[in-house]
């Protein structure tokens, strides 16, 4: 394990909570443990157990970690127990979740009608807040579940799942809710300049499953105690030198692999060094699915991600980073009901664990034209193959530019990019130095990435979901369905995804994507990043406040992108029987910042797509739809 220190006038604290109620017997293990891994990493580590975890003491623990707490400083709070729901029904207050989730302090039992000692998923929320308000390096760690969906199959011996349903106080519950969309109100009143889109974008997050399924425990042979299947994969698999990401993938495969009904999920800034604030890059890598009977090995979405035969990958353990020297190579054999088989170079069999990364195919991303401006004769030698290695496929002849998805202009100031429409992706030329041609090639990359997930729809996966969705749209300020509309920046969009299956139909799970003008693709759903949860009949929004309150999501023009014209803007939304995570299809797009902020064919995914487009105006003296 490779260990850290703060920055010098940094520090570094955690507080570490353990709540073992209800006949758990590995809650104190975990904190022991993880207090012991984080003080090697240079941690203060205040730890909250016993008669000291009640909901008085967890929150004046926490306060106190806010208090402390400076920029550039640290921050990682802890929790293993109990999480449980209040399933709020039909009968719900207007704006409510259908459950509200919450943790178990150790004096839960003494709730009462008008004192309800849980701490709800709302409070939380709005103490992460104001830590991310005194710096943005903040990690939580919840090792705990939310039980009220959770199948009730025989336990192995010797495991306890973190989850407990009761009869819970309904009116305290909805108070202390109400209680913290009002101190949620009064954070953005106060600071609103700072972004909450559908999560807290600067506070990383792992949690030990996904909100429908169980949270475990068991002995660790590894540890010679009881432990959250969670809490101790995180330990061992805990190095300084990974990113979030990483180590999410490394803690997800790991549980997988000892429990099946259990998915730890990585959210937020996910591509963070552990520990601290310096960013590396996410690497574009699918995770291989093995066929149960036949141990072949699968890629799910390939129309999502452009897979095709001939396509080839490099293989390597999850989270890890495969040498291209030494690493197996993968190449795409057959696309059948939306998945891609992959066989690799040597014959040999594909491990269990592993994810592809794309190796380059020299595939056009589509017709893109080359036009210099002004003589070639003024541009450095060995030009023309340093662009055409950076665009495949790029064009230099003067048939009329009928359908190409750009066309890159070189001039002796400069290099401009125009877009399918001839309208220009630059404010003003780009440098044309050594990067040009590689930098106007991931621009090029990003719009084509856009154009193919743009071309999506009901049609487009061969493999369908059994059970009906919706996806809902509308303008937050007029309830105006979006689709055909023009929106300006400002304006908010209210998402919903809607599961219309019947009772049994079986768990689904949604990704909204935002295609935005000059090529930017987002992924709104950050809370769930493997796609929102939706048992039969359920209905979820996107962008819902700590409270309730659901004021839709900002659309904003891209920095960077003239402001000549409006454009049109899609919303994508991908239903699966799987989850999935699309985080692989994010893009910077030309401007660079987001525009809505946010085998056998038996054993393929089933999904769903549904979009809606609309036209975004720029505004300003030209707009003609004031």
């Amino acid at each position: 394990m490779t260990t850290t220190t703060a920055p010098a006038g940094t520090a570094r604290r955690a507080l570490v909570i353990a709540s073992e109620t209800y006949g758990l017997r590995g809650c104190r293990n975990d904190a022991e443990l993880v207090g012991a891994s984080l003080r090697a990493h240079g941690f203060d580590v205040h730890p909250v157990h016993g008669p000291d975890a009640t909901r008085a003491g967890i929150l004046g623990a926490y306060e106190d970690l806010i208090r402390a707490t400076r920029p550039g400083d640290a921050a990682l709070v802890y929790y293993a127990g109990h999480g449980s729901t209040l399933d709020e029904g039909p009968g719900r207050p207007p704006g409510a979740p259908e459950e509200l989730r919450f943790l178990l302090p150790t004096d839960i039992d003494r709730s009462t009608a008008d004192d309800f000692r849980g701490i709800l998923g709302d409070e939380l929320s709005v103490l992460q807040w104001r830590l991310t308000l005194r710096t943005r390096n903040v990690t939580t760690l919840l090792d705990s579940c939310h039980s009220a969906r959770m199948s009730r199959d025989p336990l192995p011996e010797g495991t306890n799942v973190r989850g407990r349903q009761a009869r819970w106080p309904r009116g305290a519950v909805r108070r202390r809710r109400a209680e913290a969309a009002g101190l949620f109100r009064r954070l953005r009143a106060e600071h609103p300049d700072e972004p909450w889109y559908d999560d807290n974008p600067h506070a990383v997050r792992l949690v030990a499953c996904s909100p429908g399924q169980r949270a475990f425990e068991a002995y660790s042979p590894e540890f010679g105690a009881v432990h959250g299947l969670f809490t101790a994969a995180v330990v061992a698999a805990l190095d300084a030198g990974l990113t979030w990401h990483m180590l999410g993938e490394r803690v997800r495969h790991r549980v997988l692999t000892h429990h099946a009904d259990q998915r730890p999920e990585a959210e937020g800034p996910t591509s963070r060094v552990l520990f601290g604030e310096a960013r590396r890059e996410r690497p574009t890598a699918l995770p291989v699915r093995l066929h149960p009977g036949t141990a072949s090995a699968w890629l799910d979405g390939a129309a999502l991600h452009g897979i095709e035969v001939g396509d080839a990958y490099l293989l390597g353990p999850l989270g890890g980073a495969p040498d291209p020297a030494t690493a197996p190579v993968a190449v795409v054999v057959e696309v059948r009901d939306g998945a891609a088989r992959l066989v690799r170079r040597d014959r040999r069999a594909v491990p269990d664990g592993a994810e592809a990364r794309p190796v380059g195919t020299g595939r056009p991303a589509g017709p893109v034209r080359l036009r210099v401006d002004g003589g070639a004769e003024a541009l450095p030698p060995g030009w023309p193959d340093r662009w055409r290695a950076a665009v495949p496929g790029l064009r230099t002849d003067t048939a009329p530019a009928v359908g190409d998805l750009a066309t890159i202009v070189v001039r002796p100031d400069g290099v401009m990019l125009f877009d399918t429409a001839g309208r220009p992706l630059y404010e003003r030329p780009r440098p044309l130095d050594g990067e040009a041609a590689a930098r106007v090639g991931r621009d090029v990359e990003d719009l084509a990435v856009a154009a193919r997930l743009r071309e999506l729809g009901p049609g487009s996966v061969p493999y369908r979901l059994s059970a009906p969705v919706a996806f809902d749209a509308v303008v937050a300020a007029t309830g105006a369905p979006v689709r055909d509309a023009v929106l300006h920046p400002g304006d908010r969009v209210r998402l919903r995804v809607r599961h219309l299956g019947a009772a049994g139909a079986g768990t689904l799970y949604a990704n909204v994507l935002d295609l935005g003008v000059g090529g930017r693709v987002s992924v709104l759903n950050t809370a769930e990043p493997s796609g929102v949860e939706l048992v039969p009949g359920e209905s979820r929004s996107l962008g819902r406040w700590p409270g309730g309150e659901d004021p839709g999501l900002p659309v904003s023009w891209p920095a960077g992108l003239p402001r000549d014209a409006p454009r049109f803007e899609t919303l994508t939304a991908v239903f699966s029987d799987r989850p999935q995570n699309l985080g692989v299809l994010v893009r910077e797009g030309v401007g660079g910042r987001r525009d809505v902020v946010a085998a056998p064919s038996r054993d393929a995914t089933r999904m769903a797509v549904l979009r809606v487009t609309f036209l975004l105006c720029p505004g300003g003296p030209g707009c003609a739809h004031a």
